[in-house]
């Protein structure tokens, strides 16, 4: 079980979701079941915000496109 009582779900550093997220990369699990979707959501779509971000800068310095400013 992974909880985080008392943080906020904008924030990214979250004891249980950094633990969630280990487990995840060693792959001792197959689904994860989220009781509250809209702490978990947040921090999602921020997360993958920056991803997507950190990856449409590397395109840019890659390939110097003009269709990312």
């Amino acid at each position: 079980e992974y909880v985080d009582n008392g943080w906020s779900g904008e924030t990214l550093a979250r004891p249980a979701l950094d633990q969630l997220r280990d487990d995840a990369k060693q792959d001792i699990f197959e689904a994860v079941h989220v009781h509250s979707v809209d702490r978990f959501l947040v921090a999602l779509l921020i997360e993958t915000q920056l991803f997507f971000a950190a990856l449409a800068s590397l395109w840019r310095h890659e390939h110097r496109s003009p269709f990312f400013s």
